[in-house]
């Protein structure tokens, strides 16, 4: 059943290397096992490079930068309220 889910992660997205995927069984009130699970990925980070983090950090500085330079949150809060 989970086949279409990672196919798409790996092919589509390309995260098939990057995610560590967990199977969790749930229990009833008693303790005994049920046939619901629960399924999650997590993020694996492989290698945390120099490259990466100054290029992260790069990202989020222009970001904030435009938002700083062009008033963003006032300009956003102006057009949402003018919709209302």
């Amino acid at each position: 059943m989970l086949n279409p889910l990672h196919r798409y992660l790996d092919e589509e997205l390309g995260f098939a290397g990057n995610l560590a995927c967990e199977f969790n069984q749930f229990e009833d009130e008693e303790g005994n096992p049920t046939l619901s699970y629960l399924i999650v990925y997590r993020f694996i980070f492989e290698k945390l490079s120099l490259k990466w983090i100054i290029n992260f950090l790069l990202k989020i500085g222009i970001l904030v930068f435009l938002i700083i330079k062009f008033d963003l949150i006032t300009q956003l809060y102006t057009w949402l309220s003018s919709l209302i």
